[in-house]
């Protein structure tokens, strides 16, 4: 078995972003609140989107404020600034930043 600490991640990796609106993916680094899962109250993050190349587009790495327990790949990570949805992807893997 795990620790308990082991199931907490800094950030994610996310893949197949979509962005309601270009304009967003055009800021680079975007201040915003992501939910990692269903019901999940969300953490203030900052997203920096990620160079494309020919195995991977539309990717992002995603900081949080403060580390995220289960941090699924598979699952949806969806971003909002307030009640505004801003984009979403799918999450790759969770990554400590060092």
């Amino acid at each position: 078995m795990g620790r308990e600490e082991d199931q907490f991640f800094d950030g994610l990796i996310a893949g197949n972003v979509s962005w309601i609106s270009p304009d967003y993916a055009a800021v680079g680094n975007l201040k915003v609140t992501t939910h990692i899962r269903y019901r999940h109250s969300g953490v203030e993050s900052e997203i920096k989107i990620l160079p494309s190349n020919r195995q991977s587009e539309n990717r992002v790495s995603i900081k949080f404020n403060k580390p995220q327990k289960a941090v699924a790949p598979g699952q949806a990570a969806v971003f909002y600034r307030g009640d505004i949805l801003v984009g979403g992807g799918w999450i790759e893997k969770g990554v400590h930043f060092g």
